[in-house]
């Protein structure tokens, strides 16, 4: 299986790093047998140090609020610490700093700001023509599996959000994911018939759509053609996925 790149692996570092420098700092742990928050930094109150570090119930209101951002930032550091390993074992050079938010040499066509405000499903679907995974809704079988592959990547995901093109061309990807470390919304359409002309031709006019409106294939937008519905492969869309986030890496301006 096709592992990140040293670019996307660089970028992934960095993005963790800066997440990680916006949360309070800390560990949990009890105080007289009563459990508590210890938070040993926090962007917001200077006062706060390891030689100064502050004490909560997580029962209480403040306790709770410092709960939810330490065990966020336990989670991320767990997971930064896995990358620098993974890191620190393949290459020699540390990886280069890169700060956020990031600079492109081309703008997105479909920003965080979109993503954000997206609303799922706002194609109209027949409900005996759908199928609910995780929270979704999928027309296919052949979707579901191309979500698990974004769900395995750890990339957030809305499907069939409405995104009007330009010349007053509308569409409703299968998929529309988040990639943090680059920034970037990417399209993931699956179309599951091309040996079917009046599929294939529908196909490529979606297609075309994109193209015309400024969007590149094989960064903003990966389309998945399979031959017929038993030809999809969860390997393939991996590496189509992680290759237009090398693509769109190349946007990307480092000093």
């Amino acid at each position: 299986m096709r592992e990140i790149s040293k670019q996307h692996h660089e970028l992934k570092i960095a993005w963790f790093q800066d997440q990680i420098s916006k949360l309070p700092h800390g560990y949990f742990g009890t105080w007289r047998g009563v459990p508590v928050v210890y938070v040993t930094s926090d962007p917001g109150n200077p006062k706060i140090s390891w030689r100064s570090k502050r004490r909560h119930l997580t029962g209480t209101k403040k306790g709770r609020e410092y709960a939810d951002k330490i065990g966020s930032y336990i989670e991320l550091r767990a997971q930064l610490e896995q990358l620098t390993r993974q890191w620190n074992a393949t290459y020699v050079q540390k990886p280069r700093k890169i700060a956020f938010p990031l600079h492109k040499s081309r703008p997105d066509p479909l920003t965080r700001e979109f993503y954000e405000h997206a609303v799922p499903n706002s194609n109209p679907m027949e409900p005996d023509k759908t199928i609910e995974y995780n929270g979704h809704l999928f027309r296919s079988k052949n979707e579901v599996i191309a979500a698990q592959v974004v769900e395995s990547l750890g990339y957030s995901y809305k499907t069939e959000v409405e995104i009007n093109l330009r010349n007053s061309n509308r569409l409703f990807p299968d998929n529309s994911f988040y990639v943090p470390e680059v920034d970037k919304v990417i399209v993931l359409e699956v179309d599951g018939s091309i040996e079917s002309p009046s599929y294939v031709s529908k196909s490529y006019r979606s297609t075309a759509k994109m193209v015309i409106s400024g969007m590149v294939e094989g960064k903003d937008f990966v389309v998945i053609r399979l031959k017929d519905g038993y030809d999809i492969d969860p390997v393939q869309i991996r590496h189509m996925i992680l290759s237009a986030i090398d693509a769109a890496a190349g946007d990307i301006i480092i000093n």
